[in-house]
């Protein structure tokens, strides 16, 4: 009942079944680092499973309120003089793996007001690069009607990367 409850196994048919079997588990933390749920991926690509899974909301966890990777993007931001902001924990994982530390990740296509107010804590120059597909070019025409306003009112500096022909993720 216990992991059923916190979201590390759900029941089917009766049965208790691991949540995270067959995907790449991954540790989300807070702003300082605390790990508060666990983010996962599917390995095999071919079943029908979602692609992410999280573990469910809680006191601790609220998707909305998090940015994945700000603890690790906080130093970098401030000395590169701003944070990207990516999609997911993959985009973050890949560009930390390349040498781009100032990135932290919205977990999926809306970043809310929480989110874009966390970042500002950070930088004050917030840069988005939201994936090239249409989930991603139609966030970002949301955000910049719903958030730049609010964003110029309170100093904070939004730019839009626009990724190259051919390239999906940044």
């Amino acid at each position: 009942e216990d992991l059923e409850q916190v979201g590390l196994s759900v029941r089917r048919r009766s049965r208790l079944v691991d949540q995270f079997e067959n995907r790449l588990i991954i540790p989300i933390a807070d702003e300082r680092g605390d790990i508060v749920a666990l983010g996962s991926r599917v390995i095999d690509s071919s079943t029908n499973a979602p692609k992410y899974v999280n573990t469910r909301q809680s006191s601790i966890f609220s998707k909305r309120d998090l940015l994945y990777g700000l603890n690790l993007a906080r130093e970098p931001a401030k000395r590169d003089g701003m944070l990207v902001i990516v999609e997911g924990y993959m985009d973050v994982v890949s560009l930390h793996e390349s040498g781009i530390g100032c990135v932290a990740a919205c977990l999926g296509t809306s970043l809310t007001d929480s989110q874009l107010f966390l970042a500002a804590k950070v930088s004050k120059r917030i840069v988005l690069s939201l994936d090239a597909d249409d989930a991603g070019t139609q966030a970002v025409c949301r955000l910049c009607e719903r958030l730049l306003p609010r964003a110029a009112a309170a100093g904070i500096d939004v730019g839009v990367v626009s990724l190259p022909d051919g390239f999906k993720d940044p």
